[in-house]
């Protein structure tokens, strides 16, 4: 069995196993689970041939299956109309093709209810997980464009406030540098200005020193003055 076929039934990331296992019968069996999950009335209608908006000739599969009007009232479906032409389900059995279109219906659905719930805080990397899972739809026939867009558009929202974020991390790296560099600063400070002060102190202390031995000399001077004119008077007694 081909990729193609492999992909028709599920999201990208599911077991591509289930293209070989399912039928029309399990996904008729899921008519009261889709219902539930999604709120859905049933619409009533004459017979199990749904009138559908694709032309019928334009799809590789007949539709039969009463599961069709369930899905195709699904909420997001009203709200993004889907027109797929499920090209790529030439390659799976005949009797699988309707059952994978529908499968691929309710994921496309599911996926669309996944994008609309994501958060500013989901990664990038889940947004650009489901781009490619677009791509995917895309090939069978599914307008993506409109998702697609806001998509890029938040990831590339995403893109500019992880490049703030880097920038705004990379700016409290150098205040937090600046800051231990400044304590550095207050450090030598704090020792110079103690220094300083044990300077000024050594400083008035030897201007002391000298205050006190300037009187000293100043004691000594007189002494000698007086000594001096003493021996004079004695001397001029002689005569």
């Amino acid at each position: 069995m081909s990729a193609g076929c492999e992909g028709a039934h599920s999201l990208p990331t599911n077991d591509s196993r289930r293209c070989s296992s399912g039928s029309s019968d399990h996904y008729n069996e899921s008519v009261e689970t889709i219902k539930t999950e999604y709120n859905i009335d049933e619409p009533v209608q004459s017979d199990l041939t749904v009138a559908v908006p694709v032309k019928e000739q334009d799809l590789p599969f007949v539709k039969g299956s009463i599961i069709w009007l369930t899905v195709e009232n699904m909420e997001v479906l009203k709200r993004l109309p889907q027109n797929p032409h499920f090209r790529p389900l030439y390659d799976c059995k005949e009797d699988f093709r309707e059952g994978f279109a529908i499968g691929k219906l309710v994921n496309f659905a599911n996926l669309v209810e996944r994008i609309s719930k994501a958060c500013f805080y989901s990664p990038k990397s889940l947004l650009a997980r489901y781009l490619e899972y677009l791509a995917v739809f895309e090939e069978f026939g599914f307008d993506v464009e409109p998702i697609r867009e806001k998509l890029n558009t938040m990831i590339s929202i995403k893109v500019k406030f992880e490049r703030a974020q880097y920038t705004c991390r990379d700016i409290e790296s150098q205040i937090m540098e600046r800051n231990l560099e400044k304590s550095t600063i207050n450090e030598e400070l704090e020792e110079a200005d103690k220094k300083i002060w044990e300077l000024l102190f050594e400083r008035k202390k030897k201007e002391a020193e000298i205050i006190s031995l300037q009187t000293h000399i100043g004691a000594i001077k007189h002494i000698l003055e007086a000594t001096q004119k003493e021996f004079e008077k004695v001397a001029n007694l002689i005569f």
